[in-house]
């Protein structure tokens, strides 16, 4: 009988473990060559997931909702991989109509700008947009 409830207990603690480490962490690959040179097509990337009172640093790469989901036409959630170019009440880029990010906003960029589709073509993002903090690449098996 001890054994069996010790048992429960530890089925329970390790179901909650995995519960609570996928609400902390995203593990996500990459798809195209925006993030060129740091992130290939096809690289996997383990990220800390955001809340509410996360904030962002320029240089972080983050896990983002795409802009254009609702061109899409379809009901899963599309996530890119961009980075934090500036936060709220930095300088922008000279191209980008607004000089000064507005207060919950960021601009993210792609590393590979000639192949990326960012800021400087769908405006700022939301910082609720923001799923996830990029905390490090992922050996590839």
């Amino acid at each position: 009988m001890v054994l069996g409830g010790l048992l429960t207990a530890i089925l329970a603690l390790t179901a909650g473990g995995g519960i609570w480490i996928r609400r902390k962490l995203l593990i996500t690959d990459v798809s195209g060559l925006s993030m060129l040179p740091a992130f290939d097509n096809g690289d996997r990337v383990l990220a800390i997931r955001t809340n509410r009172r996360s904030t962002f640093t320029s240089g972080q790469v983050v896990v983002l909702s795409h802009p254009h989901q609702e061109e899409s036409h379809t009901s899963e959630t599309s996530w890119i991989i961009k980075r934090v170019a500036a936060v709220a009440g930095e300088p922008t880029l000279d191209d980008m109509p607004e000089k000064i990010v507005p207060e919950g906003y960021v601009m993210v960029l792609g590393d590979n700008r000639r192949q990326s589709l960012d800021s400087r073509a769908f405006g700022f993002v939301p910082m609720n947009d923001i799923l996830a903090i990029v905390a490090r690449k992922m050996t590839r098996q």
